[in-house]
């Protein structure tokens, strides 16, 4: 992003680690920090990442899921589905539209990829 002219706010990762094949994103080395406010973090991203985590990666992707239903804002959602981590969770997202619990298609909120390399690409197309 720095070279493309983006700034920085908080700590900063790449994903290029993730994008070799023989990654593994357990061991990556990321560090992770809580953002001093989600609504800051929101209006400075282009797009939110989701990688592979717990609760509180859930809570966010719901809540980024949320705010982009109800049009608080139009960021781009990336799920990143390393190894089919989130295979279970996009089929009970399937279920709940199936059964008419969500106003509309999903899939019109979340770009799911399979590799870091996906996700670098399409980043890389300036498709934010």
């Amino acid at each position: 992003a720095a070279a493309k002219g983006g700034r920085f706010h908080g700590k900063a990762f790449s994903l290029q680690d993730l994008a070799r094949d023989d990654a593994d994103p357990a061991r990556a080395g990321f560090t992770v920090t809580k953002p001093v406010g989600r609504a800051t973090t929101r209006n400075l991203c282009d797009a939110a990442i989701i990688l592979p985590g717990g609760y509180g990666t859930l809570d966010e992707l719901f809540e980024m899921l949320t705010w982009n239903t109800l049009k608080i804002h139009s960021k781009k959602i990336i799920l990143l589905n390393t190894d089919g981590f989130y295979t279970h969770l996009l089929q009970h997202i399937d279920y709940m539209q199936q059964q008419k619990f969500l106003y509309e298609d999903w899939k019109e909120r979340i770009l799911v990829f399979d590799t870091a390399a996906g996700v670098i690409s399409f980043l890389d197309e300036d498709k934010c």
